[in-house]
């Protein structure tokens, strides 16, 4: 390992500090502030021994440094002194000036130069942001549009106000946290075509800022001090701050927002994660979830020896207790048998013994005081101390889809097609033959599909132990979306092999010609349709 590489790594790979003084004090030049570079080499060795793995070069270990001296609240002068005094050890030692090291180094104190001092509150504005969310304050209906409107622009990373004041009723929800949907669906009113109906008065006189005026003096008035000050980027910045306190990686952080706020400038110094929408999405309902728990969300509850989901049922509701689980999932599907010349069925959950439901935190532990000798509940950790385990809805969405069998809250939308007919083509999305492709072959105008009952858990009554259909048939469990397909779907090219199945529309999703050359099976050589 040459000289550079020592530099780059020895804080990770020694034991201690020992190690980085032999290989770079001993040729610190009398020239340079001895004292001072010590303590930038002790500074950085330590923060490499925990660095991520994923800063392999020097330049990124040095913007993650720097970014954590930030952090910690290191003034800005001080840190451009450490780097320059890194620079000059880093050419000592090396014994080279080369123009790239020389480069990265002016670079970094240039960005250091323009950015401001950080005095690391974010803790503070956090704890602020959880308490004004509690909703414990009372507020006429006046303050409480302002509130949830600055809150929902916290949920939503910084969304600007002029698009909250813009904001449609029937906006795309897809992406947002449960909270943000909460509060729009809150302030609707029929005849507005705004989800948050700003009086026109304030619109015509000074839009933006006189909302964010009147936002701020609601906010002020409940923390009973300055401790916020609102403006254009406070909602972002307060999301930041949370999403830093309850554990989100700054990699991460940089990578779902959509710029980098003043107050949080030592962010230009970490390299973003490459995220997919969908895990930026998990990330807003962590972090909002970290901001309002009081929410409704899925759990798993673990049956003890000879308890079944319908014991549980009755004896909440002998226990005057039924309103503590708002649903239950306990899924099975059907498995045929042949017994001589008779066919029999036989209901199978796919997890056995575990038990999906859910309910608010608040009533969580009055249910197993009630229950806790027919159940127990899975937590984030061993300790009984810790907070029971809450199921994101997006796994718990996810693991629906391969089953193919939905509860109302997370039943995918149907969007009726009407090229929906014989000879499309069409790829399966949910259930055990997700990925499959195949053509509509015939439509089922006048089926419907099983419906589940109230509890959502799928066929079940009280002498029943919450069995449900095959997991194929059952779909969508929507009694709006009654109309089902049925495909011819060919599996080998090489032997014409075909069956048919039917699916909800649920289950589909067409093809457009543009894809159909990934999909030579579907070419009219290899499938006939009957």
């Amino acid at each position: 390992m040459d000289t550079t590489s020592k530099f780059a790594h020895t804080g990770r790979q020694s034991a201690d500090y020992q190690t980085m003084s032999t290989v770079c004090f001993a040729n610190i030049p009398y020239n340079i502030d001895r004292r001072l570079s010590e303590m930038a080499l002790k500074s950085i060795a330590s923060f490499s021994r925990l660095a991520p793995v994923d800063c392999p070069s020097l330049e990124e270990q040095l913007r993650a440094w720097v970014a954590q001296l930030f952090r910690s609240g290191m003034s800005t002068l001080t840190i451009k002194r450490y780097v320059q005094s890194l620079h000059s050890v880093y050419e000592s030692v090396t014994k080279t000036s080369d123009d790239s090291s020389a480069e990265l180094f002016i670079t970094l104190l240039r960005e250091i130069s323009q950015s401001s001092d950080n005095d690391d509150e974010h803790s503070t504005e956090a704890s602020v942001v959880k308490f004004i969310a509690s909703g414990t304050k009372q507020l006429n209906a006046a303050q409480r549009l302002y509130l949830d409107a600055f809150l929902y622009m916290i949920y939503t990373r910084g969304t600007s106000i002029e698009d909250v004041i813009t904001l449609p009723r029937n906006s795309d929800t897809s992406m947002l946290p449960p909270q943000a949907i909460a509060l729009a669906e809150t302030h609707r009113k029929p005849h507005s075509r705004r989800a948050f109906p700003f009086s026109a008065e304030e619109n015509a006189t000074g839009g933006a800022d006189v909302i964010l005026r009147k936002i701020d003096t609601v906010v002020n008035s409940i923390t009973e001090s300055k401790k916020i000050t609102v403006a254009p980027d406070t909602a972002l910045s307060l999301w930041i701050a949370c999403a830093l306190e309850c554990g989100i990686r700054a990699e991460e952080i940089h990578a779902c927002i959509s710029h980098i706020p003043e107050s949080h400038s030592w962010l230009r110094f970490i390299k973003p994660s490459t995220l997919l929408p969908e895990e930026i999405y998990d990330i807003a309902c962590h972090v909002a979830d970290y901001i309002n728990p009081n929410r409704s969300a899925w759990y798993a509850m673990r049956l003890r020896s000879g308890i079944t989901p319908t014991a549980i049922r009755q004896h909440l509701r002998k226990s005057d207790a039924t309103h503590m689980v708002q649903q239950y999932f306990y899924p099975c599907q059907e498995i045929a048998r042949r017994t001589g010349r008779k066919l029999t069925f036989d209901s199978r959950p796919y997890i056995a013994d575990i038990l999906f439901f859910k309910a608010l935190p608040r009533d969580l532990r009055p249910l197993f005081s009630t229950i806790g000798h027919m159940a127990w509940c899975y937590r984030n950790t061993n300790s009984t101390q810790s907070d029971y385990a809450r199921i994101p809805d997006r796994s718990m969405q996810r693991f629906q889809s391969a089953i193919g069998i939905f509860t109302p809250d997370l039943t995918p939308k149907i969007q009726r097609r009407a090229d929906f007919s014989p000879g499309i083509p069409v790829r399966i999305v949910a259930g055990p033959r997700a990925g499959l492709v195949g053509w509509i072959s015939k439509t089922h105008t006048n089926a419907t599909a099983p419906v589940a009952d109230a509890t959502g858990i799928g066929f079940s009554d009280e002498n029943s132990d919450f069995a449900t259909s095959r997991a194929e048939d059952s779909g969508a469990a929507n009694p709006s979306a009654p109309e089902l397909r049925r495909f011819s779907i060919r599996l080998s090219a090489s032997d014409y092999l075909t069956w048919e199945e039917t699916f909800d529309e649920t289950f589909l999703s067409p093809i457009p010609d543009s894809d159909l050359r990934l999909y030579p099976e579907l070419t009219s050589d290899y499938l006939h349709i009957g």
